[in-house]
């Protein structure tokens, strides 16, 4: 009997585990519950794309109009300078507030705070000592993904340069060891989708991009160098050069429900880019929602085993 459950735990740990696991895409509506509205939306997730914001405290919301205060700047400055390897919020906190970063880890935060902090007080500002929400941090920061700031746009301080526009004419999906990797072919070169890359106005399923028109995109420069350090990806080695990270489709070539929409294996928020960029789980990879099908045959299997074994029984 311990023999033949035995045999049944390893056929169903095999029919479990045996499902496939994908690139973390996210895109405006799966990245945050709430910046459908927000105006600062596309900033938002291009400063998720180079390590900037990320989840706070296993929180899906951004909260853009809730105001930015010195802790959580801290928090966003230093993971995206790359202070200290360690993934933990206060440790990163800790590394800002000592490497000068911040003043303080209380208090609300400024237009200078923020300047001080990603620019070294550089950047240009209107209202120096105005505190401001997350969401106008956002719109802030975001003038200087592509406005240089001591020479550097902040795309650039994240490894980032120019990438493809114009149709995806393929998408190809190779799978190894149950995972997949997705290729995406525009102008007839061949691109690598990144870890975690982050979209815009498409589905997060890169196979329904096909025929699509890409209005920017961005890629790695250094052969996935600073998607490495910012993203927290350690444990996959150095990705191949020209990954694509951030690619910001034409609008209006799906619906907003296909947009919102989850691909059959449906991706999962959990497990967004951690250390450097996003809260507290790093994966490369992210798993499938529960696999459904693979446990109704393992529990068809289990039912099929355990009625042979009551009958033999009966018949002795």
């Amino acid at each position: 009997m311990k023999k033949l459950w035995a045999i049944l735990s390893l056929c169903l740990f095999m029919v479990l585990f045996s499902s496939t696991v994908h690139a973390h895409v996210t895109n405006e509506k799966t990245l945050f519950d709430d910046i459908e509205f927000s105006k600062a939306k596309e900033q938002i997730v291009y400063l998720a794309g180079i390590g900037v914001i990320g989840y706070e405290e296993g929180t899906p919301l951004y909260k853009p109009l809730e105001k930015l205060d010195k802790g959580t700047l801290a928090f966003y400055a230093g993971k995206f300078k790359r202070l200290t390897s360690e993934a933990g919020k206060e440790e990163i906190q800790q590394a800002a507030l000592q490497h000068g970063l911040v003043d303080s880890l209380k208090g609300e935060a400024t237009y200078a705070d923020v300047n001080k902090a990603f620019f070294d007080g550089k950047a240009p500002m209107d209202n120096p000592q105005g505190t401001l929400t997350k969401e106008e941090f956002a719109i802030y920061l975001g003038r200087f993904l592509k406005e240089p700031v001591n020479g550097k746009t902040l795309l650039e301080m994240a490894g980032l340069e120019p990438g493809p526009s114009g149709k995806v004419e393929k998408v190809n999906v190779e799978e190894q060891e149950g995972n997949k990797s997705y290729q995406l072919q525009i102008g007839g070169k061949v691109y690598v989708l990144a870890h975690h890359p982050k979209v815009m106005y498409v589905p997060v399923d890169p196979s329904q991009w096909e025929g699509k028109t890409i209005r920017e995109s961005w890629v790695f420069a250094n052969g996935g160098e600073h998607e490495e350090s910012h993203a927290g990806h350690e444990e996959h080695g150095e990705i191949p050069r020209e990954s694509l990270q951030i690619i910001v489709f034409d609008s209006g070539q799906f619906t907003s429900e296909a947009v919102a929409s989850q691909p059959t294996s449906a991706q999962t928020r959990n497990g967004q880019d951690t250390t450097f960029g996003q809260n507290a789980t790093a994966s490369a990879v992210q798993g499938g929602s529960f696999p459904f099908i693979p446990v109704i045959g393992g529990l068809v299997l289990l039912t099929i085993i355990v009625w042979l074994f009551v009958r033999r029984k009966m018949h002795k």
